[in-house]
Order: C-alpha cells, then sequence, then structure tokens
C-alpha cells in the first residue's frame, strides 16, 4: 500500500498517510500562518509522487507555485528532505494552471448548465437538474433562500426536464419559445410576471464580459484537467496538477458559479469512473466562502454531495480554512482525517470540539489545550483509520517553491503550454480547408475618426490638470458590447479589451476613483476615461460619488460601500447559531391560542440574516483595590478595556448567555467588570455588500465626540480609540390564520430575544 510522507512526529519518527485515507477526505484547520496550506501542498506533493493527479482549487496564487520548480538540492538537504524526492518529482510532475474566463493561464470556461447531464438517469440526472437550477437563479441574481428563488428555481428545473440536451442557451430559447402563454403552467411556482423579468435577465446573461467565463477558453472538463483526454494529454510517466487559480473573477458570485460547475462536472465523472483505489484529489484552499454555514451560494449542494460521495468512487478531497465556524457544520462531518494547526479563539475551539470528542475522545482535552500553543508548521494530526492516538505532525518541508504568484508570473510561465490546449477551445474557429489570407483593404491617407456611442458627458470630474489631454488620442469604441450592469469587469490587460472593461476592472481593485486616478491605473488618457464613464453611468454600471471639486466614481461590483463613507472591510462578530438554529428557536416562540381557543395562533414562515451596528469604545481605568490588597501593595489597578454602545442613543451593551443582549443606561462601574461581548464571538473583517445592514444605523449614527462625552458621564475613565463593529441577529417571521405577519429578533450568539432600541426610545435617553 502506497504512502505519504508528511513530516515527523515529536520524537522525530517518519509520519506517512496511507494513500487510501484520501478517500475519507483531509481537512486542515489553523489561523492565518499556523501551515495549513503548506500541509495541504505537501499532500498533493506526496500524492502526485504515488501517481495521483489533483485538481487545486486556489483563490489566492499560493498553490500556483506549484509550477516553479523544485528547490535547489542544498537547501532541501538543509531543511531535512532528501533531494531524490525532489528528483523524483521533477519526473512526475506536471503542474498546469487554469484561469476561469481569462486568458492568463489556460483559458476556462464553463456552461452553467452542464453538458454532461443529459448523459445522467434516475436519481443522479434529478440531483444534477436541481443543482443547475440553483446555479442558474444564483447567476439571475436572485437569493436561493427567499420566496422568488426559490419558486424561480422550481421554475428552471421544470423547465430543464422538458429539454433533451440542457444548455444555458437552450434553456433560454425554452423559455423564450413559451412566452406569456407558457409562463401560466409555472403560475404555481413563481408570479409568471416574475418570470419574464428573469428571462429578461436569462437572454442578457450570455452577452458581454460573462460570455468569457461561459463559452470563452477551454470548456471545464474533468479528464482534460487530469491529463486524461487524448486531445491534451499528460505527458509520458508524468502526473498532472491542475490549478486553477479563480482570482481572475472579479465577484464571489462567479467564484461560487465556477466552483458549482467543476464540482457538478467531477460528481458527473466520478460516476462514469468509478474505482476503489484513490484515483484523484480535489483540494480547495480557503474553502469557508463556497460552504459557510447560513448562506447558502451556488456551490454549496454541489460541494456537499461532492463531499458525501466521493470516497466511493475514487476521489479525495481536501480542504482547508482559516475558522473553522465559517464552515458549514455537516460539510467538515464528511471529513475522517483532520489536521489542527493553531486555534487561539475560544470560537474557534468550540467549534472542533465536537469532532475532537468523537475521533479522539481520550485526548480531546489535551488537543484542545495545546493547539493555541502550537508553532508555525506544527500540527495535531487525527487519523483513527491510520494511527491509533493523535499525531503530533512537524510537517516537512515542501519540495517546490512556496510563493505567492502574481497574473503576470502566471501569464510568463504558462505560455510555453497555451497552445497545447488551444485545439479545446470553443472559441476557437476550424482552419480552412485552404487557408488563404484575405487581401488588405485600402488604407485611406486621412481616416476618419470613429465614430462615439454616446457624446462625451459634459458633467463628468473635469480637475485643474485635466483641462488639456496632449496624449488624447485614444479613439472611442464603435459602440462596443457593453456588459450588462453588475456583471465583472474582464482582465484589464487584454489587449482587446474595451476601454469600458478597464475602468470597471480598476473600480474592483480601487474603493473608489477621480477621472484622474483611473487614468494613471489604466494607462488610457483621461478623456478616453471621461467618455467610457459616460457610457458606464448610462447603463448603470457605476456609480458617481461627489467629493469637492472633484466627482469620484465607484463600483456596485467591487464589495465596498464608499457611498455610505464606510471603509473597504467592516469587522464583524461570527454568527455562533446558524439558520437551522435558529429556525428551531422560532418554533418556540410561535404563539398558540389560550385553551385552544382563544386568541389567535401563528406559525413560523422564514429567518432573515441581519447585522447591526455597535461602537467599540477602548478605554484606560484606574480601579481601587481591596482594602486587604492595598495594605500589601498598590491602591490602584490600572485596566484597560472595551464597551460597545449603540450607535444611535449610545446604550451600554450588557450581555449574558441567559438573557442574551441587552441595552443598559446605567450599568454597573467600573467599566472593566461590564460583561459584553469580548470572548463571546470571533470577530472577522468583512466587504460591506457580505452584511444585511440597516442603511440608517451607519448614516445616522452619533459622532464620536458624543459617544466618548457620553461615556466620560457614565464611568471614571479615559475614554479612547472607537471603532464601528457589526453583530448579527436573526430576524424571525410569523404569519398567523388570517395571513398577518409579525416578526421577532434574536441574537445569533446564544439565540435570545433582542430589542434593538431605535432612537428615542427604551430606557436610554438621547445623547448630545
Amino acid at each position: 500500500m502506497s504512502e505519504l510522507w508528511l513530516g515527523s512526529d515529536a520524537s522525530g519518527e517518519r509520519v506517512a498517510l496511507p494513500a487510501t485515507a484520501l478517500l475519507r477526505h483531509v481537512m486542515a484547520l489553523g489561523s492565518s500562518g499556523s501551515g495549513k496550506t503548506v500541509f495541504c501542498k505537501v499532500l498533493v506533493e506526496a500524492a502526485a509522487h504515488e501517481g495521483i493527479p489533483a485538481i487545486c482549487v486556489d483563490p489566492q496564487g499560493d498553490l500556483c507555485s506549484f509550477a516553479a520548480g523544485t528547490l535547489d538540492d542544498d537547501e532541501l538537504r538543509e531543511r531535512g528532505v532528501d533531494p531524490a524526492l525532489a528528483a523524483a518529482l521533477r519526473e512526475r510532475l506536471e503542474v498546469v494552471i487554469f484561469t476561469p474566463g481569462a486568458p492568463r493561464g489556460v483559458p476556462l470556461s464553463a456552461d452553467p448548465i452542464d453538458p454532461g447531464l443529459s448523459a445522467l438517469d434516475g436519481e443522479a440526472r434529478v440531483g444534477a437538474i436541481t443543482r443547475a437550477a440553483s446555479v442558474v437563479v444564483g447567476l439571475l441574481g436572485f437569493d436561493l433562500e427567499s420566496d422568488d428563488g426559490a419558486g424561480l428555481a422550481a421554475v428552471v428545473d421544470r423547465a430543464l426536464h422538458g429539454i433533451e440536451r440542457p444548455t444555458l442557451a437552450a434553456l433560454a430559447d425554452h423559455l423564450a419559445a413559451a412566452g406569456e402563454g407558457g409562463f401560466a403552467a409555472y403560475a404555481r411556482y413563481l408570479d409568471p410576471k416574475k418570470i419574464r423579468v428573469a428571462c429578461q435577465r436569462l437572454a442578457r446573461l450570455d452577452v458581454g464580459a460573462r460570455r468569457l467565463l461561459f463559452h470563452d477558453g477551454v470548456p471545464v472538463d474533468v479528464d482534460v484537467l487530469l491529463g486524461r483526454d487524448p486531445r491534451a494529454p499528460v505527458a509520458a510517466g508524468k502526473t498532472r496538477v491542475a490549478v486553477v487559480y479563480l482570482n481572475t473573477l472579479h465577484s464571489q458570485e462567479d467564484k461560487d458559479f465556477f466552483v458549482a460547475a467543476l464540482a457538478d462536472r467531477l460528481y458527473s465523472w466520478m460516476l462514469a469512473h468509478p474505482s476503489p483505489a484513490p484515483q484523484a484529489l480535489f483540494y480547495i484552499d480557503e474553502v469557508a466562502p463556497f460552504i459557510p454555514p447560513v448562506r447558502k451560494p451556488a456551490c454549496k449542494d454541489g460541494l456537499s454531495l461532492l463531499f458525501k460521495q466521493a470516497r466511493k468512487y475514487g476521489l479525495g478531497c481536501v480542504m482547508a480554512t482559516q475558522n473553522p465556524g465559517d464552515v458549514d457544520y455537516r460539510a467538515m462531518a464528511q471529513f475522517g482525517t483532520w489536521a489542527l494547526g493553531r486555534l487561539t479563539t475560544r470560537q474557534d475551539l468550540k467549534k472542533v470540539e465536537p469532532t475532537l470528542k468523537s475521533l479522539a475522545p481520550v485526548q480531546a482535552d489535551a488537543i484542545a489545550g495545546r493547539l493555541p500553543s502550537l508553532a508555525p508548521g506544527e500540527l495535531v494530526l487525527i487519523c483513527p483509520d491510520a494511527f491509533p492516538a493523535p499525531v503530533e505532525l512537524r510537517t516537512r518541508w515542501l519540495v517546490t517553491r512556496h510563493q505567492t504568484w502574481t497574473e503576470d508570473r502566471i501569464e510568463a510561465e504558462t505560455d510555453p503550454l497555451r497552445d497545447r490546449f488551444d485545439p479545446l477551445r470553443s472559441d476557437t474557429p476550424p482552419a480552412p480547408a485552404n487557408p488563404t489570407p484575405p487581401p488588405a483593404p485600402a488604407k485611406p491617407e486621412h481616416a476618419p475618426p470613429l465614430p462615439l456611442s454616446s457624446p462625451p458627458t459634459p458633467n463628468l470630474d473635469h480637475e485643474e490638470d485635466d483641462e488639456t489631454d496632449p496624449d488624447d488620442d485614444d479613439p472611442a469604441p464603435p459602440a462596443p458590447g457593453l456588459p450588462a450592469p453588475g456583471l465583472p469587469a474582464p482582465d484589464p490587460s487584454t489587449p482587446s479589451l474595451p476601454i469600458e472593461g478597464q475602468v470597471r476592472a480598476a473600480l474592483l481593485d480601487l474603493p473608489s476613483a477621480t477621472v484622474r486616478e483611473l487614468a494613471d491605473h489604466t494607462g488610457r488618457s483621461a478623456s478616453a476615461i471621461r467618455r467610457a464613464l459616460g457610457r458606464l453611468l448610462a447603463a448603470d454600471a457605476i456609480r458617481e460619488l461627489p467629493s469637492g471639486r472633484a466627482q469620484r466614481y465607484w463600483s456596485p461590483d467591487s464589495g465596498g460601500r464608499p457611498d455610505l463613507g464606510m471603509p473597504p472591510t467592516l469587522s464583524v462578530f461570527v454568527a455562533n447559531l446558524d439558520a437551522a438554529d435558529a429556525a428551531r428557536i422560532a418554533k418556540q416562540h410561535a404563539r398558540a391560542k389560550v385553551l385552544g381557543v382563544l386568541g389567535e395562533e401563528d406559525r413560523f414562515e422564514r429567518v432573515e440574516a441581519q447585522h447591526r451596528l455597535l461602537y467599540a469604545l477602548a478605554f484606560e481605568e484606574r480601579v481601587e483595590r481591596p482594602l486587604l490588597s492595598r495594605l500589601f501593595g498598590d491602591a490602584h489597578d490600572h485596566r484597560v478595556g472595551r464597551v460597545y454602545v449603540h450607535p444611535h442613543n449610545l446604550g451600554v451593551v450588557v450581555f449574558d448567555n441567559e438573557r442574551g443582549l441587552r441595552f443598559e443606561d446605567r450599568p454597573s462601574s467600573p467599566a472593566s467588570e461590564i460583561r459584553d461581548l469580548d470572548g463571546v464571538a470571533e470577530r472577522v473583517e468583512r466587504r460591506p455588500v457580505e452584511l444585511a445592514f440597516e442603511e440608517a444605523d451607519w448614516t445616522g449614527r452619533a459622532s464620536e465626540e458624543a459617544v466618548r462625552a457620553s461615556f466620560r458621564e457614565r464611568f471614571q475613565a479615559i475614554p479612547g480609540a472607537i471603532e464601528p463593529v457589526f453583530v448579527p441577529l436573526w430576524t424571525l417571521y410569523f404569519v398567523t390564520e388570517a395571513g398577518a405577519r409579525r416578526k421577532a429578533q434574536i441574537d445569533a450568539l446564544v439565540g435570545r430575544p433582542v430589542r434593538w432600541l431605535p432612537p428615542d426610545q427604551g430606557s436610554t435617553k438621547k445623547r448630545p
């Protein structure tokens, strides 16, 4: 039985994992810098050495450096690695970097509906159609958890069942052919008017920038990725590591879609190629955004199914994440081998506690106590199938170089390989039988200027240094095909990309920008940028942001909210309770008739996530010590801490597990003894677009001066820095027999009812 060398234990003994353990899947957890990604890369190296190919989903560029070659022999010896392993891996390894929707690496494309779906039958086909419907609905901008999203998913599901060879184009044609009269057949699922709106969006989905992702490139095919397709096979004696670099996609929705498409193709492939032994590896680094505990991105169902079923078909899955609380616990339950790096927060330790107790019940407490002190590269490896007890692993040094690659590096390294895959591209026209170049048209001595697709917008940002543009040699493109609003911008380095695409791509990198800043960023002239901005504004693809004399511009696709003056990222408490937990609690709050006859009863309908704003105020204070302590030391303790404050009425947050979150005007003093949110949940950084928040919380918040003045009035302490932080809530919706609706809120930390006091209400008076 082949083994995968991973490193050594605390005594220096070699630690190897049997290759068959891959079929039970491998999970790597650990905070940033703990070594979880290096561990996973070591696992991929070891699998490739044993002839097991891998598909690696790389969100950041860390995995692309598989293609950087191996370390020098002297450096390997210094790191305790036999150079013979590097030599063997050099002979074995073939790395290809694939880039969805962009030509940086080998370009990949994916129809939202798997062309292989028609080859499935029975339950597999039904499930594949349901997942395809979810992907399409997500791409159309509908929330799958909402009534409209669920209704549209049912419409698409039924429509796909009626198409012999389903594709995105076939679905659009099918629904267009049905027309208004045909929509009545789907009325039990969704209002026909809403179906018509969805059909309009569907027609726009296959034009503009997203066409690159859907059709222009090598269609996603597992045999191609693994080097098993005879049209572009892996070289003799080689094992393919296919790295799918996701950062060529500029929105999380497109990344979700592509991972969903890849998961579905893998599922269809493994059904057609079952194997009792490990035959391929599927690795996703930083998996949290793709299978979160609460939201349902388009790829969640496909990944969940893959993790559940893949082991029976010879496909091993590997995933890594920093925070176990950010991954759906049902997905984590499918993983039989765990590599735990440094975890320091109580929230993270709490999340792994059930797994520790199930996999290593005797050592669970000792492991939990060890995790916060692990050094980088040290992990606790738990694999009951291979080891009778948890192993403290010191991960071996990588044979390949560990770097983070830029897109320019990816493009340069992929150039020698790209021609091998060009014949597979769906956008490559067939070569003519007798290719003869057409005669070049006569060029007039003075060619007329190309017409503008729309006149320049006169009121666009005219900064003083932009009044003249001696380098204004950028003609406006002739009525370019403008991407639909909300779609991600293409790669700005593509030579044929219209200037609008370059501007939109720049605004994904910049929170907001002036005309001059965009000109500097893209290398185009200011007046050409103004014309492009005019067209983008007319298409509602970007927004204006008045800022003194210079107008600024921003993209809704960037994830920021500069229009509200928000920073690019916000501090957010992580929910301890997911939607299923909230639904269970909600059913306990449904009203029932008194004695079965009096009053009105209602039933639980749905939950919605919400985030509300608090101020986090740091402080210092001197607290008098007890009398006995003063006899033997200082009279006062110097304490530092933090309190949380309502952004409008400035009530102070008090929290405990029994009563949950509440606001008090005069909480107990000193401030350092208030029981609040610190230690209750982890805080992470999120983009504003990822939060469902009340804009009035932000726009109407009290000034920092008012917050500090209120604090001084309450406490004998010195206020310090203030930062905004968002706390998660669940809004519960109920409906009565008569159709009336009511809602209630619980916190997402311990599930207690919470009343979020609006200004001028409750016991807390309005502060200046």
